[in-house]
């Protein structure tokens, strides 16, 4: 944004007059409460500032198209990772799950069961939170695969039309199979 800093604005305002007001420039991922709020795309800023649409503490970031939207997603799994208390497990091992089932959507390494698992863990962790913060942790998963779903179904699209799983054990194994043969050899002299 050309202009960022701490504006006072009314309840009711939508996102695109705030955006106007900080001049933001080529927006695209627009993150409204912090990394526990709600993540919606640029095409959603008619959406107002508000109880009944998007409720706030006041933060509002704002990331042009440039930036890498998995990279943003992981900048937030990963403080949510390092803030966890440790005391409760869905928090402890829940954001440390969600974080590497998104490191595989970054790498191109995702499955569409990797999306289900990302749905249902998010939901399962939020629920069964001791505390605010990992019932909110998920909440930037959850809206961002709302807001860009395009993004999650072409990595998996990606890594789906590439042959990422095959293994071929001979060639994994050559080095060790010369290196057994050599030893036999020498044993057999």
């Amino acid at each position: 944004v050309g202009q960022p800093g701490i504006y006072e604005v009314p309840w009711g305002i939508s996102v695109a007059e705030v955006l106007a007001m900080a001049d933001a420039r080529d927006p695209s991922f627009i993150q409204v409460g912090g990394p526990s709020g709600i993540c919606i795309s640029a095409d959603e800023k008619e959406r107002k500032i508000s109880f009944e649409d998007l409720p706030t503490g006041g933060s509002l970031m704002v990331f042009n198209k440039g930036r890498d939207k998995f990279d943003i997603l992981l900048n937030f799994m990963n403080f949510f990772v390092n803030e966890s208390c440790g005391n409760c497990t869905p928090c402890r091992a829940g954001n440390v799950i969600l974080r590497n089932l998104l490191v595989k959507f970054k790498v191109g390494d995702a499955r569409n069961e990797d999306l289900v698992k990302l749905t249902q863990w998010s939901h399962l962790f939020a629920k069964t939170s001791r505390c605010g913060l990992w019932a909110t942790s998920p909440n930037v998963l959850l809206t961002s695969l709302k807001a860009f779903p395009e993004l999650y179904r072409s990595a998996i699209d990606f890594t789906q039309n590439q042959n990422f799983y095959h293994f071929d054990v001979a060639k994994a194994t050559a080095d060790y199979d010369q290196v057994i043969q050599e030893i036999k050899s020498e044993s057999i002299k």
